[in-house]
């Protein structure tokens, strides 16, 4: 029976406490912090308008918590590549290996010391933002991250809990446009503060830092991009900006309330003369900003480039990394984003977070983000001029989608310890940008690396990431960042697009799955049971025609090039071109021979993926090795683009380049 103090703080010590999320400890008591990610979207849920169809809910401003393992790959990837330009003899493996998890081996400890004292002072000095903090997975696993490193690298048994304040104050910085994401992101760093203290058992815990200064509540969008009218060459308005940063950073750190008083004195005198400095430079800068005191989290987002509102470190933070909301501005940000100059403000905010965290960036740092795969195969002029941005700006970028059984994608109750019985199960399909920034003398060209669409579980991702990341070249799309799809994609694209949104009234009923995060499977409905699957109704006389369509690898590229590259929308389904050599008898009774048998149910049964949590089978996976329906559906590509009168070379291996399993097998031939 336990024994112990009463009240509750006797009730939270019964618990036992971690920031790793997802151990697999065997006690029933653990409190995994995955739960304030849930919080934040349960909050959201309540205080925004939030459509719900069936199962699914379509967050506001893409307000889904990232999964840790997902986090943790992104923090080693992003702080590696940097540190391994700060430290000339390690290899980017070796840079990486001593911030991650669980690394294949302890490399650090093969160090000399030289190189040890190199990293560790690498390592205290590296500067880190996350513009859309959201619950603050990012920020807090970057201090997890460094922590473990001090850890390995700790020659001199400094004192850890010290390390991690010093890491939280001077290092780590964060702002999200929702107050409660700031609130919950300041909580999750105080838990760590206290584990770590507790981990040493301190007999007493110290002061917590305050955070109000670091962790913020803004929009991230009113960076300035275009840079022609940028403020910071003025010197009254450089050497105010200075003094706010050092007044805030006296706040972070003060205590005693005399202290408090002084940095609160200071900080508001520095927001005074800034906002006159300002306004002396240009009478239209807004100002709005500086009226009132911004470390109160609950007030609205601060509306300012994030260079002024944060002591942003000289020439930009070392690693930008998050991941940012992925849905179309409206009106207000697409007039704001042509002001400040971002080239993807008419199309999605996820690429108008790309320019921005460039701007943020230092010029030998690194930005790290998950986005749509659309970053490489949006066809549409502010993808090409977005891209054409990050290749002038990077020395080299990496591109690699984790592509996973198709259920939800982003887990329902992740803390839930009978969710999944061995826990082994990422459900996120993400494709995960690294821009390693070109020094602003440097003359080199850009390498651009990409590992196509790679079906790849949590435990294999570390191999595979170390595999594919420092020197395999993804064939023909890499070549061409700027101006992908190649011409020979592009070509499909015009075939295939048609003018007007087809909608059929009358016909036969097909399903459609509201994301294609495996494969595009548009299925008879009695051949799956999912509520989430969208039913259209297609022509009696082409059904199996366009059953054949949208089945093919055809429609997946078509649609990589014009959807958002996660859901399948009307728009993409019903503006598809039928072929001419759909007039063709011989070769329409060969098409529509080989989509029965495809849609057969003996081959649908074959290829049905395993249920899920909510009970309902999600998706059918059409690339099953052992199975009719991966010969079957290269036998479809090959007929259709007959059809449409294009050749299959080079079109059949660039198709399989932005499908699932295909990419890497090419990798293999000689």
């Amino acid at each position: 029976m336990y024994e112990g103090p009463s009240g509750l703080f006797g009730i939270l010590r019964r618990y036992d406490w971690t920031l790793s999320e997802r151990t697999g400890y065997a006690s029933q008591t653990a409190l995994d912090p995955t739960m304030l990610g849930e919080l934040f979207e349960q909050l959201m849920l309540k205080i925004e308008r939030v459509r719900v169809e069936g199962n699914r809910r379509f967050m506001p401003k893409g307000t889904y918590y990232t999964p840790q393992d997902i986090a943790d790959e992104m923090i080693a990837d992003g702080i590696g590549t940097w540190a391994a330009r700060e430290v000339p003899a390690l290899r980017w493996e070796e840079a990486r290996a001593v911030i991650h998890p669980s690394p294949r081996r302890a490399v650090w400890k093969e160090w000399p010391d030289e190189t040890r004292r190199a990293m560790r002072a690498a390592l205290e000095r590296v500067t880190v933002l996350d513009p859309c903090c959201g619950s603050g997975v990012f920020i807090v696993g970057v201090a997890m991250g460094l922590m473990r490193a001090a850890r390995r690298l700790n020659d001199r048994q400094d004192n850890i809990a010290e390390r991690v304040e010093k890491i939280i104050e001077r290092q780590l910085h964060a702002v999200d446009l929702h107050p409660m994401a700031a609130l919950i992101t300041r909580l999750r760093l105080f838990i760590a503060l206290v584990d770590t203290q507790w981990r040493e058992q301190r007999r007493e815990i110290a002061p917590l830092p305050n955070l109000e200064t670091r962790i913020m509540t803004a929009d991230s969008l009113w960076t300035e991009i275009s840079g022609a009218q940028w403020s910071f060459g003025v010197r009254a308005i450089a050497q105010t900006t200075r003094n706010l940063a050092s007044a805030r950073q006296i706040w972070t750190t003060a205590y005693l309330p005399e202290e408090k008083a002084m940095a609160a004195d200071l900080e508001r005198e520095a927001r005074h003369k800034l906002k006159d400095a300002l306004r002396s430079w240009d009478p239209q800068q807004p100002t709005d900003w500086l009226d009132r005191d911004l470390r109160d989290a609950g007030k609205g987002p601060a509306r300012v480039d994030l260079r002024l509102l944060l002591p942003a470190p000289p020439g930009g933070w070392d690693l930008v990394v998050g991941n940012p909301p992925y849905q179309r501005p409206d009106a207000e940000e697409k007039h704001r984003a042509e002001k400040l100059g971002y080239a993807g403000g008419a199309r999605n905010l996820y690429l108008m977070f790309i320019e921005a965290a460039l701007t943020l960036s230092h010029h030998n740092g690194v930005v790290e983000l998950i986005v749509p795969n659309s970053i490489i195969f949006g066809r549409a002029r502010a993808w090409r001029k977005v891209r054409a941005r990050c290749e002038a700006a990077a020395e080299r970028i990496v591109t690699r989608t984790y592509n996973n059984v198709p259920e939800p994608m982003f887990p329902r109750l992740p803390w839930v310890k009978t969710y999944r019985a061995d826990n082994t199960k990422n459900l996120q399909r993400v494709t995960v940008v690294t821009i390693a920034r070109r020094p602003s003398k440097a003359r080199i060209s850009t390498t651009i690396l990409g590992s196509g669409l790679i079906r790849i579980g949590r435990e294999s991702r570390e191999k595979t990431l170390q595999a594919i990341c420092p020197g395999v070249r993804q064939p023909v799309l890499a070549e061409q960042w700027t101006e992908a799809p190649t011409e020979a994609l592009v070509k499909l694209l015009e075939s295939m697009r048609g003018t007007d949104h087809q909608r059929h009234r009358e016909g036969k009923p097909a399903t459609f799955p509201p994301t294609a995060g495996y494969f595009i499977s548009c299925l008879p409905p009695h051949t799956v049971d999912n509520p989430r699957r969208k039913t259209r109704t297609l022509p009696s006389a082409t059904y199996w025609l366009w059953m054949a369509l949208y089945n093919s690898h055809l429609f997946h590229a078509y649609w990589l090039m014009i959807g958002d590259a996660f859901d399948v929308t009307d728009q993409e389904i019903g503006t598809v071109r039928a072929p001419e050599g759909w007039k063709n008898e011989p070769l329409r009774t060969r098409i529509e021979e080989t989509a029965r048998k495809l849609l057969s149910d003996e081959v649908v049964n074959q290829c049905r993926v395993e249920k899920s949590h909510l009970g309902v089978q999600h998706n059918v996976n059409f690339h099953l090795e052992g199975t009719e329906a991966p010969e079957l559906v290269e036998k479809l590509d090959r007929l259709l683009l007959h059809a449409y009168g294009l050749p299959e070379d080079p079109l059949m291996d660039q198709m399989r380049l932005v499908r699932t399993d295909s990419a890497h097998k090419l990798w293999q031939r000689p």
